[in-house]
């Protein structure tokens, strides 16, 4: 079936924006601490799991529980270096199920974009990498975690409205609305994660997998309730 061209110029746009919000990241904060990047490097193996381990949201739309790890690897280093790990871990993740290149693009484009936007909002809050500072940092990281969420799932409801010619904002209100508390969870959970990381390295990074898998689990009866 034949992609309508209004659904190829907004994947288009989405992915544009994506380069250069990266690109604006990078000129507002170049320098980069090489091993800050372990952490990253590893929530982003976690993250590939989360994203294969998917669930049904609507149609033919598939949501994943690899925002948690995303969000902990941009608290805990806050940093155009790290965007481009998790941009790269989502293009292997995307690889290896069969789907449209667009399709693959645009899941790429939408976490980078809302990466970057996350990330900026973080550091201009005042906000310090937890590697550094391991505290709760509670205006920039609930802005960095809200923004996140809001920016992806927006992009998502956007792109089901233009393929399916329904208002953009009641797919976003009935496709987010019930879950919020979830959202709200995510708030505490991964700053939860972040610190364990910071204070167990590699035994963090198991525990985070087990959620990742439970949340899974979580997420995806929640969907079949609602559906």
């Amino acid at each position: 079936m034949s992609m309508k061209t209004s659904v190829i110029a907004y994947v288009y746009a989405i992915v544009a924006a994506a380069a250069a919000s990266l690109v604006g990241l990078y000129m507002y904060q170049p320098d980069v601490n090489v091993l800050f990047l372990a952490g990253a490097g590893w929530l982003t193996l976690v993250a590939f799991l989360g994203t294969v381990l998917s669930y049904r949201v609507q149609g033919s739309t598939f949501g994943a529980v690899s925002f948690i790890p995303f969000l902990t690897a941009f608290v805990l280093y806050p940093s155009w270096a790290t965007v481009v790990i998790v941009g790269t871990g989502a293009v292997i993740a995307e690889m290896i199920k069969p789907k449209m290149a667009i399709k693959r693009a645009f899941n790429v484009a939408q976490i980078v974009l809302a990466g970057c936007f996350a990330i900026a909002v973080y550091m201009m809050l005042g906000g310090q990498p937890l590697l550094v500072n391991a505290d709760f940092q509670a205006l920039p990281h609930t802005s960095a975690v809200v923004v996140f969420l809001f920016v992806n799932t927006l992009a998502v409801a956007a792109v089901i409205g233009i393929a399916e010619g329904k208002s953009v904002i009641k797919i976003w209100y009935e496709g987010n609305s019930a879950g919020l508390v979830y959202d709200v969870v995510a708030i505490p959970v991964v700053y939860a994660f972040a610190r364990a990381y910071v204070d167990w390295g590699g035994w963090g990074v198991a525990a985070l997998c087990a959620l990742v898998i439970g949340l899974k689990f979580t997420y995806q009866s929640k969907h079949q309730l609602e559906t």
